[in-house]
């Protein structure tokens, strides 16, 4: 009852100016923080297993995109999301907890797993060809 009571103005009601502030500059972030236009379409998950536990983006090609998942290795789109395909199937580890792109282009991900069910990793693999042909790094 304090909580209503303290968003009460002095005419005894709430000022719901600034929410719909807010929410008109969040819609304005939005739209400029975006490359391309977002529309989401639900696929599950009924129909969809796995998840992507991280996601890496290409400033200088905003529609190339990489996901790790949790048990699959790495998935590539050149078309904003629109298509996944899978770059490689024989990684040391499936499981892929982040990914990381050094200026010089080599492609870094963190290997492992501790959600559900935990899948060990084997390090940092690194790949100076988008995800080809990672391999150990040696920096653990």
């Amino acid at each position: 009852m304090y909580h209503d009571l303290s968003r009460l103005g002095s005419n005894g009601q709430v000022d719901v100016q600034p929410l719909i502030r807010a929410l008109a500059q969040r819609q304005t972030m939005l739209r400029a923080s975006s490359p391309v236009p977002i529309s989401w379409t639900f696929y599950g998950p009924s129909n969809i297993s796995g998840r992507v536990n991280a996601i890496l983006t290409d400033p200088a090609q905003p529609q190339h995109l990489i996901a790790g998942t949790a048990g699959g290795g790495l998935f590539v789109s050149t078309d904003g999301g629109g298509h996944w395909q899978n770059i490689n199937n024989f990684l040391a580890s499936l499981a892929v907890s982040s990914l990381a792109r050094a200026s010089n282009g080599t492609l870094y991900a963190g290997t492992g797993d501790q959600f559900n069910e935990p899948r060990r990793g084997v390090g940092i693999l690194s790949s100076s060809v988008g995800g080809g042909n990672l391999e150990a790094s040696g920096r653990h």
